[in-house]
């Protein structure tokens, strides 16, 4: 069986912003609905650390997609509560 894999690295200039992204991806990656695919989240410092494994293309890239637009939507509401644009 052919196993696809991807590995994402985030560098997060704030330690407390990374600590706080790194907490809402693990609660993310514990509930994938999906028996198909695997993600592990870690925090290295600064940067976070995103690993998927799946048995589908397919559902490795909708965990891929999903999990982009949570790392966009933390970045937008840092950047709203800390004034920047």
């Amino acid at each position: 069986m052919t196993q696809y894999e991807a590995y994402i690295r985030v560098k997060v200039s704030d330690p407390g912003d990374a600590k706080a992204a790194y907490t809402a991806l693990i609660v993310e990656a514990r509930s994938q609905p999906s028996t198909f695919t695997r993600v592990e989240v870690g925090l290295e410092d600064t940067i976070l650390v995103l690993r998927f494994r799946s048995s589908k293309r397919t559902s490795l890239r909708a965990a891929l997609n999903g999990f982009l637009r949570l790392l966009a939507a933390i970045e937008a509401v840092g950047s709203a509560l800390s004034g920047e644009e």
